[in-house]
């Protein structure tokens, strides 16, 4: 079993977490569920909602849309990356399966207390714009590539 003290270490690591103070992050750490799951296990569905923040501690993640009856991976996510963010932040279905690459091993943050931290303390809510403004930049980089690869030369 993770001690409190290790979990506050892994999410000082991490974007969303970096900026936060150390009590702050305690909190965090004692509200943590750890979740494992198998290769092929999805941690969120398309659709539905994310319940939380999940940070990955371990493993690999996929993160897959459905676009005109195939598969599109929009990211590969590894540890100290975050999934759910926005469904648990918007309260809105999840716009993509989050799948388990590998066996993997993450920590949950129920959108309650994800919600409550945010709320008392704005230094969370800096990383957590942070992270996500990298990953759509990001994303966007990946999309405006592969669109003019995909466009016929002539």
């Amino acid at each position: 079993m993770v001690s409190i003290i290790e979990r506050v270490l892994f999410l000082k690591e991490t974007q969303i977490f970096m900026e936060v103070d150390i009590p702050t992050l305690v909190y965090v750490a004692e509200n943590l569920e750890t979740r494992i799951y198998a290769t092929g296990d999805t941690l969120v569905h398309n659709g539905g909602s994310s319940f939380g923040l999940y940070v990955i501690s371990a493993g690999k993640v996929e993160v897959v849309q459905q676009r005109n009856g195939r598969d599109v991976v929009i990211a590969q996510l590894g540890p100290r990356d975050s999934i759910g963010e926005l469904s648990a932040l918007n309260d809105t279905p999840a716009t993509a399966d989050c799948k388990a690459l590998t066996p993997v091993e993450c920590y949950f943050l129920p959108t309650a207390v994800l919600t409550n931290l945010l709320h008392q303390h704005p230094r969370l809510a800096i990383g957590l714009i942070r992270m996500l403004s990298r990953r759509l930049v990001s994303t966007t980089l990946r999309v405006s590539t592969s669109d003019t690869a995909e466009e016929p030369s002539g």
